[in-house]
């Protein structure tokens, strides 16, 4: 498990998620929508394709099909989903 904080912009939102860094960065999209969704009470997107999750510190989109350890992601890093 890795420890990060995701910012959601359009939201102005900002949550600290434990995520499993060997997990699909998709499943995690999915995940991290439902759990801010359900938090601001809000209903659960059923697609999230259009979804990406970004590194902040190094300005690059996630690849879908990687998980956070491939791609680098460092505990308390900061990942935007937009």
């Amino acid at each position: 498990m890795i420890t990060v904080e995701i910012l959601i912009p359009a939201m102005d939102i900002s949550c600290d998620f434990s995520l499993d860094e060997d997990a699909q960065i998709s499943a995690l999209i999915e995940e991290a929508a439902a759990l801010v969704c359900l938090r601001e009470r809000w209903p659960i997107p059923k697609h999230t394709e259009h979804l990406e999750l970004y590194d902040k510190e190094h300005s690059r989109k996630l690849e879908r099909s990687s998980s956070l350890y491939e791609s680098g992601v460092q505990p308390g890093q900061q990942l935007i989903l937009c």
